[in-house]
């Protein structure tokens, strides 16, 4: 659509956006922040975010055994596993190199 403007219209069209946004009504910060914390607070008892979902009414429990919790709790565990071999290999790794060097050196 710019490309089919002249820089004319294009001006034309910025500056009755700034006017409108001049004409839009403005409230101070302290105000606006005082009714978002009220809000907030009013609001707090309800919010799932800090009073937690019952878990009669939660769709996303977990179930009690089943194969879905034990594959879970073996990739977790297998992941870690891993990680410390991982970090365990790197340092003895590290360990080697640096005996190897400090044998280089004398």
């Amino acid at each position: 659509m710019a490309r089919d403007m002249s820089d004319i219209d294009i001006l034309k069209m910025e500056l009755e956006q700034l006017k409108k946004e001049v004409s839009t009504p403005r409230e101070p910060v302290s105000k606006t922040s005082k009714d978002t914390m009220d809000w907030c607070e009013a609001a707090s008892c309800t919010d799932l975010l800090i009073t937690g979902v019952p878990d009669d009414k939660n769709p996303y429990k977990p179930e009690k055994g089943g194969w879905k919790n034990i594959m879970l709790y073996l990739h977790r565990n297998t992941w870690q596993t891993y990680c410390s071999y991982v970090s365990l290999f790197t340092g003895l790794k590290r360990l080697k190199l640096e005996r190897r060097n400090r044998r280089d050196v004398h």
